[in-house]
Formats: C-alpha cells, structure tokens, sequence
C-alpha cells in the first residue's frame, strides 16, 4: 500500500510519500523516486492531492423501470480544495449540505472499460466532500449548485490499496458531531460499474478525479461550522465554512 501526498513547502507544492512516520519528496504523483528535496517544518500542510483535468461526479438516479443507474457530470476543476480550506457559501444559498464520498484518481487512460478490468486504471483513492447547494434549485444539471468556491474538497492524500472500494464506512461530521454514518456498500453501483459507465461517454485521464456518489452522507453546513468526512482505510478530510 502507498499513500501519496502534495504538501505545501517552501518551494513550492511537492508531490510526497508516507516513509514511516515522515514524508519523502518524489518526482511526480506518478513517479515516485525520492527527490532527495526538505519537506520543511512538520506537521505538513496538505494540499489537494491531485490536480485534476477533470473532475466527475456521480448520482444513481431510479428509472421508470424501478432500477438505479449510474448518472454522471462534470464539476468545474475550479472547485477543488484540500484539507484545512474554507468552503465558501455563496451568499444567495439558503441550504447547503455536504456530501461524504469515495473519491477515485485515474492512473491510466480509461475509456470504454470493462468490468473485469475497471479497478486496474485506479492509481487509489482519497476522501471527498460534494458539496451542494440544494435551495434554491436553479438548474436541473447540477452545475450552479456544485460549482461554488471550495465546494470539492478532497484529501488529505491518496491510498492506493485501502481496502474493498466497496465496502469502506463513512462518517459525516458538523462540529465534531456525527451526523452521518454509511457506507460506500450503500450505494447502487459498485466502483467499477461507475468507471463502466462514464467510460463509456468520456476518455478518463491519469489524475482525473471521479465523485462515486452520496450513499445518504448529506449534512446541512453553515457559515461558521466544521465539516469532516471521514472514510475507512483512507483518512479525515476537514474544512471550515465560511
């Protein structure tokens, strides 16, 4: 198992590995020869583990036919945020919720995949919080309502191997209270149904991001709250809202 970060130093955003109980710089999120670089002071500051081209979230609407099916679209890469960031309501929200969820990171170009070989074009996995202005409603393709400041969190870093992808417990808090507690099971689709699905639509790049969707993980946020997500196997992701 590998767990890759990008921590803020002195020099500039570094890409970094857990060695232990510290961090060792390396070349890229993809190649991971020690650069031989100071990380700087600890604790590190985590930024976004990645930079997407592409970020793409996903629902699991019912049909007319009674079953779900995997719905995807295409959040703004503007949106993304690491641990620690404030998310930023926008001012003519009246109720805004997060969302805890599984977040995926390509590691090869995918397109038109397969079931059986869906989870190799992962690199791994990190926490993410879609989070969503639900009032007012003001267009049915969700992109004002996800396309706020801050309003994709994700970190604090990236596991290639935390375990089941789809059976991993997730736990919303706000102010330190849980308010939901689910699990990635929870959902319609599995991991590589989703990948299925958009894949046939879209080309995935190596870094692009994929939201998997809410298994019943949304929270009403507020100016002045603390969110976290907190996914097992993987880490806590926390954020202020300002």
């Amino acid at each position: 198992m590998t767990r890759i970060a990008r921590l803020s130093t002195p020099d500039g955003p570094r890409y970094a590995i857990a060695d232990g109980g510290s961090w060792t710089a390396v070349r890229s999120l993809f190649d991971h020869t020690p650069t031989g670089e100071d990380l700087g002071p600890e604790p590190p500051v985590f930024l976004a583990p990645v930079e997407p081209g592409q970020v793409v979230g996903c629902s699991h609407p019912t049909g007319p036919d009674g079953r779900s099916r995997v719905q995807g679209w295409q959040k703004p890469i503007g949106t993304v945020a690491g641990t620690g960031e404030p998310v930023r309501l926008n001012e003519w929200s009246t109720r805004v919720v997060a969302e805890g969820e599984l977040a995926l990171v390509i590691g090869r170009r995918a397109s038109r995949l397969g079931r059986q070989d869906a989870l190799e074009h992962v690199l791994g996995y990190t926490v993410a919080n879609d989070v969503t202005t639900v009032e007012p409603a003001v267009d049915a393709v969700f992109f004002a309502a996800k396309a706020g400041a801050s309003h994709t969190p994700l970190g604090p870093w990236i596991e290639t191997e935390p375990g089941a992808p789809d059976d991993l417990e997730i736990v919303v808090e706000v102010d330190g209270e849980a308010v939901r507690r689910s699990s990635t099971s929870a959902l319609p689709s599995t991991v590589a149904d989703i990948l299925v699905e958009l894949t046939r639509w879209i080309t995935l790049e190596p870094g692009d991001v994929v939201l998997t969707g809410s298994p019943s993980t949304d929270a009403t946020i507020r100016a002045g709250s603390g969110v976290t997500v907190r996914i097992a196997g993987i880490g806590t992701l926390g954020n202020p809202v300002a």
